[in-house]
């Protein structure tokens, strides 16, 4: 069932947010949009969400249109920062019903999904166009190369996002704004839980809840590895690694019991973030060019 917003117009929409934010908190902010997220994001409305200068995984927002961005443009604007391992020592020392031994090693593994991202990078700068011949489907050095560096990207990417959201301290409820959102989209609260540790236990990879650009919807997405079966134009807002190496060590291979315990240290602050994030982007428009 789908929950049409009270306004008529994406204009009217904008000024009401704009307006209402001037004195209330993000947190309020959810509340107004937890009643139509699909809705709004259907309609195509960019929503100014202070949250977004506080994001810390999604980058920045541009600050001019693609097209003004690309005709200023120099060669340098290109050239990637270099990726290092970031730190997560401060919240893993706020993650609840973990040990350090866990914790530490789960955290070896993402630093060394960084070391061979950059090899494999260096790797692809150095070819030639001569090794680029032949290249074929079977096989080839830059399709393996290709296919290794997906699976180290997302490695990499995926842990990011899966770390960032422990330790919730305070915040290991979800606010009521962010909850009834949550329990709108999947029928109940209970609803909401039973999926995740569904997902959880179903894949064999990652278990991850996104919005969907192109229907303007919450989803659960199953991994079965980081670059298998990885949805396209969908932004995560909680990442579960359900790897055995995410929670041997603590709870032998009792996958039920360690998703019981991630979701009594999920940080809802991280996740309500990342939906003020995913609310400002606009809907997909595949198909609409005809």
């Amino acid at each position: 069932m789908t929950i049409e917003p009270s306004i008529e117009t994406p204009e009217e929409t904008q000024q009401l947010v704009q307006a209402d934010m001037a004195s209330h908190s993000r947190r309020d902010f959810l509340k107004l949009a937890s009643t139509g997220l699909g809705a709004l994001l259907a309609m195509g409305t960019t929503l100014a969400v202070p949250a977004l200068a506080e994001a810390k995984w999604f980058g920045k927002k541009p600050s001019a249109s693609p097209v003004n961005q690309l005709e200023t443009a120099s060669v340098f604007d290109f050239v990637p920062a270099p990726v290092q391992a970031m730190d997560f020592s401060g919240v893993f020392g706020k993650t609840q019903g973990f040990s350090a031994k866990q914790l530490e090693a789960h955290y070896g593994l993402y630093k060394g999904y960084v070391g061979k991202y950059k090899t494999i990078t260096e790797a692809i700068k150095a070819l030639t166009p001569e090794q680029l011949s032949g290249a074929n489907a079977t096989y080839h050095p830059y399709r393996e190369l290709l296919v290794e560096q997906s699976f180290a990207l997302n490695g990499v990417l995926l842990h990011e996002a899966y770390f960032e959201a422990l330790g919730g301290g305070s915040n290991t409820l979800p606010s009521p704004a962010l909850k009834q959102l949550l329990t709108h989209h999947f029928g109940s609260w209970e609803g909401f839980t039973a999926h995740l540790v569904a997902a959880g236990k179903c894949m064999r990879g990652w278990a991850i809840l996104a919005v969907n650009l192109r229907d303007g919807g919450l989803h659960w997405y199953g991994l079965d590895s980081h670059n298998q079966f990885s949805p396209m134009l969908t932004i995560p807002i909680l990442v579960v690694d359900v790897y055995e190496h995410a929670y041997l060590l603590d709870f032998s291979t009792n996958r039920e019991a360690y998703l019981t315990a991630l979701m009594k240290t999920i940080d809802w602050g991280v996740v309500e973030q990342r939906l003020a994030l995913a609310m400002e982007q606009k809907p997909a428009t595949l198909g609409n060019k005809r």
